[in-house]
């Protein structure tokens, strides 16, 4: 590794610029860090991913540059690779905004040079990063797209990622039975494929929309088949989420001692593996578990916390996570009523985020 001043490396740049070694050498970089990224994709979200997302941060430099030298190449199945590469780095991470920015210009070179293919793999990747920053309604069209494209080409795993983000896109623009059809499409291919990661978050989706739908004892069912999946493969990404989900159910059921124990379990993880959106999750559950002891205001200074951090972040939750936030931010205005309840999401929109983990962490009964 070479570090330098970034006015030597702009002055070394500029005269590389002049040369025709150039072209040649920016491949030679773009193809070796794609290389990089692909050997560390299967990692992402497993147990042992710290090592290989610390390595990825300590390369995003060269990662960046790699991305903008693909991005204006003729033909873009380098940069759907790359990009494709990213997806889990990128939603694990919550670097949504920088993904978004990326993939848009991914799919504008791919959409002008008429690549199906590399569409196909960027759209795919495109509508994931939108849907998981909580835009359901733009993720729609990239999913379609993408899972027209992949059956189009005859491309199964790529059909099968594509119809679980179409399915839940339909699911949440009200398209009943097509979008769970999909779904369940999608669930029989990874099955057929061999593909445990992509079965388990077929069946998460599956819960998500029977959870949207209200029915919390079926959706558990799928999320509990999930968590035996993920199980086996050392998934260290999806079971956090799932805690939190089922952290809910318990306090709609009123078992807050149960919804505590998930939601610092699922908070846990997310420090642990430093998972941005799970944290965020998590410490939005843990804001019911307070609501459910009696102290709204306390819940809501969590609840003003997270939507801080979320606005930082550029993102929302997801349409059932955001249902579920609203929940409980509706409880505490009703105990507390408009100014006090007002009030006491400014303080929380303004307290260190330390102070509003320790919160979080210290709802569970001792």
């Amino acid at each position: 590794r070479l570090s330098m001043l970034d006015t030597i490396r702009d002055y070394a740049a500029e005269a590389l610029e002049q040369t025709a070694s150039r072209a040649p050498c920016a491949a030679r970089h773009a193809a070796y860090y794609s290389k990089v990224a692909a050997t560390a994709a299967p990692n992402i979200l497993r147990e042992n991913q710290r090592d290989f997302v610390e390595f990825l941060f300590l390369e995003i430099g060269n990662i960046r540059a790699a991305l903008e030298w693909l991005v204006t190449q003729p033909s873009a199945h380098g940069t759907a690779e790359l990009v494709s590469s990213l997806k889990w780095f990128w939603i694990s991470r919550g670097l949504f905004s920088e993904a978004q920015s990326w993939t848009d210009l991914a799919l504008a070179q791919a959409t002008r040079l008429s690549d199906s293919a590399a569409l196909a793999a960027i759209a795919d990747v495109s509508s994931w990063v939108r849907f998981m920053s909580g835009d359901a309604e733009g993720a729609l069209k990239p999913a379609c797209d993408s899972y027209d494209l992949y059956r189009e080409l005859g491309d199964r795993p790529g059909q099968a990622s594509a119809g679980i983000m179409a399915g839940l896109a339909k699911s949440v623009a009200g398209q009943i039975p097509e979008g769970p059809n999909h779904i369940l499409e999608s669930l029989e291919l990874c099955r057929d494929l061999g593909d445990q990661h992509g079965a388990s978050i077929a069946l998460i989706a599956l819960g998500e929309g029977l959870r949207g739908e209200g029915d919390e004892d079926e959706a558990e069912k799928c999320y509990q088949e999930a968590l035996g999946m993920l199980d086996e493969i050392t998934n260290t990404f999806w079971p956090g989420l799932l805690f939190q989900n089922i952290a809910h159910f318990r306090l709609h059921k009123g078992d807050w001692k149960a919804a505590a124990k998930l939601a610092t379990d699922a908070l846990s993880i997310g420090e642990r593996y430093d998972y941005p959106m799970m944290v965020n999750l998590a410490v939005a559950a843990a804001a019911g578990v307070v609501l459910a002891r009696d102290d709204a205001v306390g819940s809501a200074r969590i609840v003003g916390a997270v939507e801080a951090r979320l606005q930082r972040l550029g993102a929302t939750f997801e349409p059932t996570d955001y249902a579920d936030l609203q929940r409980i931010k509706n409880g505490a205005l009703e105990k507390l009523g408009e100014p006090a309840f007002a009030a006491a999401l400014r303080e929380g929109s303004l307290m260190s985020w330390e102070t509003t983990l320790a919160a979080a962490r210290g709802c569970a009964p001792a």
